[in-house]
């Protein structure tokens, strides 16, 4: 496995301590999982502000509700689940 040095402040790494320990987890995994959840959290800001655009365009979110209910159709399109 790669690794990287980083530097952190003292705050940090006293959090980063204190996960650990009531974690069970080493310090390289608690990063890791705060990186994923970061990401995750700066993904889905970025798609609400996405909508939230969208919908301040009264013409783009007509077009967008057009679409919306022609896709709806399928679903109802009588085939089985496998």
């Amino acid at each position: 496995m790669n690794t990287a040095s980083v530097r952190i402040d003292r705050k940090s790494e006293n959090i980063l301590r204190e996960m650990t320990e009531r974690e069970h987890l080493s310090r390289g995994k608690i990063i890791q999982k705060a990186l994923v959840a970061y990401r995750r959290k700066c993904f889905l800001n970025n798609c609400a502000n996405a909508y939230a655009s969208l919908k301040s365009d009264s013409k783009a979110w007509k077009d967008e509700m057009t679409e919306r209910k022609a896709w709806s159709s399928t679903v109802g399109d009588g085939l089985e689940k496998d």
